[in-house]
């Protein structure tokens, strides 16, 4: 980042423009007001037994490596409002949060701030040139002193009051890239490959560990949080026996978001400490999670005939079949489809090259010989047929002029001269 950038930033934190920022927190709240965007991810509900009446579900949890205020903190102007960043917004944080905020706003440079920045959106970034990417880091620097300005205040008191918020407890979940979802055949294959994809990212869990329930539809959950309309969609899966998770130390992507993974029963996540979101939307739709599996459990068809039906040459992406089966399968399958295809292909007659008819008579168009040319269909105002319309010679008792030949009387038809034949009178 330029010093010039740097300049600016210093000068609007020590330097107050109320009426600049009053203007745009009125006009940011308009906007909110008319306009409440929606967020939705994907997710997978991984069982490790199959919910029945009279147990407890085990679900596999994700604890989050940040609070969601602090990531609306980091991530800009989109995720959060004005009228929204209030003393509640500074206690949901955690105290070590809050400290790396505080700490970050007295730095040169605001290392913590920029090297969040670049985790969160990694990808935008890397599709950047160098200076479009710098540009739109000292914009989102910009937005960030503006809102410390509001929330340093808050953050001392939440720090001297001594509150420590809590970390969200939730499903792995994530968003799709907006050019993935074209390589797939249906949006429902879309949402399960990315629910299964950031399963894999954040609990270390493969596709082969899990069955995926795909006649059960997705469990949906709604919400609005910071101005925001959130839709998360959980499709349900059922894990087997060697399933095995954890976080990898050296896998930074990993440890960015998740700081515990562990089976969560409802009562177990009730003794944890929740914040608002993990205990309204997680723990209140635990009973709500077994009763949608149970209202569909009977539609669900056995796994080993969801796999035979998807092997073949016109197969999906596997997702049903493990790999030790596509090796083994595969190579028949694919020696009788080639001898299929050869033999349709010599008993096929030979296909003659089509010209329009439009471009028939083009000397710059080459007809082979043994091009097919449909032949023309018979106009209705063919000569044939048209006799059959022609009227018959009458007199008029009108006068009307015609305008016809010199010595024709006014209004009157004549039936056309023909030459007599040959030899008579």
């Amino acid at each position: 980042m330029n010093k010039n950038t740097l300049l600016l930033v210093n000068l609007h934190k020590h330097i107050d423009f109320p009426f600049l920022d009053d203007k745009l927190e009125t006009q940011q709240a308009r906007m909110a007001a008319a306009y409440i965007p929606t967020v939705t991810s994907f997710g997978m509900i991984v069982l490790k037994n199959t919910p029945t009446k009279g147990t407890e579900t085990e679900i596999l949890g994700v604890n989050s490596r940040n609070t969601y205020a602090h990531g609306c903190a980091i991530a800009g102007t989109r995720w959060y409002s004005y009228a929204s960043v209030d003393q509640d917004f500074a206690d949901a944080m955690t105290f070590q949060e809050r400290t790396a905020l505080l700490t970050d706003s007295e730095a040169d440079g605001y290392p913590h701030f920029i090297k969040c920045v670049k985790r969160c959106y990694s990808k935008k970034l890397a599709n950047m040139s160098a200076d479009a990417a710098e540009m739109y880091i000292a914009n989102a620097l910009f937005d960030f002193t503006k809102l410390m300005k509001k929330l340093r205040p808050m953050l001392l008191v939440a720090n001297r009051a001594n509150v420590d918020g809590a970390l969200p407890w939730s499903f792995p979940k994530g968003r799709g890239s907006p050019g993935e979802k074209h390589r797939y055949h249906t949006q429902e294959d879309f949402e399960i490959a990315v629910a299964m994809r950031e399963t894999l990212e954040e609990t270390m869990v493969t596709k082969h560990m899990y069955d995926v329930q795909h006649q059960i539809p997705p469990f949906v959950i709604r919400y609005v949080d910071m101005g925001i309309r959130y839709e998360l969609k959980l499709y349900y899966a059922i894990a087997h026996d060697s399933i095995q998770f954890g976080i990898n130390a050296d896998d930074e992507d990993q440890t960015d978001e998740v700081s515990d993974l562990r089976w969560l029963t409802k009562t177990s996540l009730s003794a944890l400490p929740l914040c608002s979101i993990t205990r309204e939307h997680f723990l209140g739709n635990f009973d709500a999670i077994d009763a949608h599996y149970l209202k569909y459990a009977h539609r669900a068809a056995p796994v080993e005939s969801l796999r035979s039906s998807f092997v073949g040459p016109t197969a999906l992406p596997a997702r049903f079949v493990p790999v030790e089966e596509l090796a083994v399968r595969a190579p028949a399958d694919a020696a009788l489809v080639d001898e299929k295809k050869a033999v349709a292909l010599a008993q096929a007659p030979a296909k003659k090259l089509y010209v329009p008819p439009s471009r028939r008579g083009d000397p710059r168009v080459y007809v082979p010989q043994d091009a097919f040319v449909p032949p023309r269909k018979s106009s209705s105002r063919s000569p044939q047929r048209r006799s059959a319309y022609q009227p018959k010679s009458y007199t008029s008792s009108k006068s009307v002029d015609f305008g016809g030949a010199k010595g024709r009387s006014q209004g009157e038809w004549r039936k056309p001269e023909t030459s007599a034949p040959a030899g008579s009178k």
